[in-house]
C-alpha cells in the first residue's frame, strides 16, 4: 500500500514536472519567435 502511494506520488510529481517543463518550453519558444521574427521586427521599425 505504501509502495503504491509512493509510485502515485512519483507519477504526480513527474506529471507536474513535465507540465511545467512543457509550459516553460512553449513560452520560451513564443518569446524567441516574438523577438526573432524578421517580419515582426520590420513592422516595428516602420
Amino acid at each position: 500500500n505504501m509502495f503504491h502511494r509512493c509510485i502515485d506520488k512519483g507519477l504526480k510529481f513527474l506529471r507536474s514536472e513535465w507540465l511545467i517543463r512543457s509550459i516553460v518550453e512553449y513560452r520560451m519558444a513564443n518569446i524567441v519567435q516574438y523577438h526573432c521574427d524578421p517580419f515582426d521586427t520590420i513592422d516595428r521599425s516602420e
